[in-house]
């Protein structure tokens, strides 16, 4: 946070789910370090945001789906954002059943963080694998969403007309 913040990259915020962690910073001081999850509900004051990075977090989260949601919501249009977690793959690959940890609550495969994130409106520029495969990356877009509830009011509207209609040849008969 503090090498964007001297880039001149403007509003360098920073998430942190440890309270240990985060008071641990030697740069507390000089940037904004907040601390728990992104989720749905838990709203940046300072966004929303250009872009975003998490290393090694979403293998800990109790509810994916709220965490990338809340990304969604933090984020501008068009931002750009990285991904890395363990790789699962070289845990079945090589058999590492001693990877397999108490606070990983979840498991990525290159195949099922796409999913993840193209469920959520993102779209997958890039996906790989690093660090002799330790590692799984994935950079990320946020996509336009689109607004429906214009769509259903009309719908709505369309059946009730139609169920309107249908009533006065019934009451015909």
């Amino acid at each position: 946070l503090k090498m964007l913040k001297d880039a001149g990259a403007g509003s360098a915020i920073g998430v942190e789910p440890s309270v240990h962690s985060k008071n641990s910073s030697i740069y507390k001081d000089e940037v904004t370090i907040h601390t728990g999850y992104i989720t749905e509900t838990n709203i940046l004051t300072e966004g929303p945001f250009d872009g975003f990075a998490t290393f090694h977090v979403m293998e800990h989260l109790p509810d994916i789906h709220d965490f990338i949601k809340g990304l969604s919501i933090n984020l501008k249009e068009g931002a750009i954002g990285y991904v890395e977690v363990p790789s699962s793959e070289l845990i079945v690959e090589d058999l590492r059943f001693y990877d397999i940890i108490n606070d990983h609550l979840n498991y990525f495969t290159l195949r099922t963080m796409r999913l993840a994130f193209e469920m959520h409106n993102f779209e997958i520029l890039d996906s790989y694998r690093d660090w002799n495969g330790e590692h799984n990356g994935w950079i990320v877009r946020k996509l336009k969403s689109y607004d429906f509830q214009p769509m259903i009011v009309a719908k709505n509207r369309t059946v009730t007309n139609l169920i309107a209609t249908l009533d006065q040849y019934e009451d015909k008969k």
